[in-house]
């Protein structure tokens, strides 16, 4: 069972993800509803599936939420050591970016709620959030120059130049490229052609 919560769900009211036998799922969560007292919503638990689906999930939910917390805090180091921003001013921006992008500016209610369940770019606008923000990813620039450590985001610019090159998508995804002297979409099997050519030291194509 994966458990999350820390401290303070310890005490009121853990996320509790089960796995394995799903009749024994029923009987923990029967006993657990008679053995602890939750106000308002009370117990959060689901039953994920059979084997240990319940710790992989919370494994994922680590993940993201630690890889937000990094990048939270180098966000920090470098408006406190670069911008110079006060404590009082920290707390500003701070409290601005935790209200932004979660609530929804065309209705009532929070976003992650309205979000049709739908992946890829097309289905998200991925592709016109990253378009619009492509100067400003370059700003981690900044950083560097400054000698301010921000592993996250230096990693998080280098995915983005990595899907950014069409034939990188192509060979990662077989998400296909445009070509500029012909209409239309091409895929390319690069595996085959790199078994055919070696890249020498100096740059130029061999013929093996």
């Amino acid at each position: 069972m994966g458990v999350s919560g820390g401290e303070e769900g310890a005490q009121y009211r853990p996320s509790l993800m089960s796995g394995g036998s799903f009749e024994a799922y029923k009987y923990i969560t029967f006993s657990l509803r008679l053995q602890l007292r939750f106000r308002d919503s009370g117990l959060c638990v689901t039953y994920i599936g059979k084997g240990r689906p319940g710790n992989f999930v919370k494994m994922v939910h680590n993940g993201i939420e630690y890889g937000d917390m990094q990048l939270i805090a180098e966000a920090y180091d470098l408006l406190k050591s670069v911008g110079k921003l006060l404590n009082e001013e920290l707390q500003s921006v701070f409290s601005e970016w935790n209200k932004g992008e979660l609530l929804d500016n065309r209705g009532d209610g929070y976003l992650v709620d309205k979000v049709l369940d739908k992946t890829g770019m097309k289905g998200t606008k991925f592709a016109k959030e990253i378009i619009d923000r492509q100067s400003t990813w370059r700003r981690v620039r900044l950083a560097i120059i400054s000698g301010i450590s921000t592993p996250t985001m230096l990693a998080s610019l280098a995915y983005f130049d990595t899907y950014r090159r069409q034939p990188q998508q192509d060979y990662l995804g077989a998400l296909t490229y445009k070509r500029v002297d012909i209409e239309g979409s091409f895929h390319t099997e690069w595996f085959k052609i790199a078994k055919e050519l070696r890249v020498s030291l100096d740059g130029r194509y061999v013929y093996l």
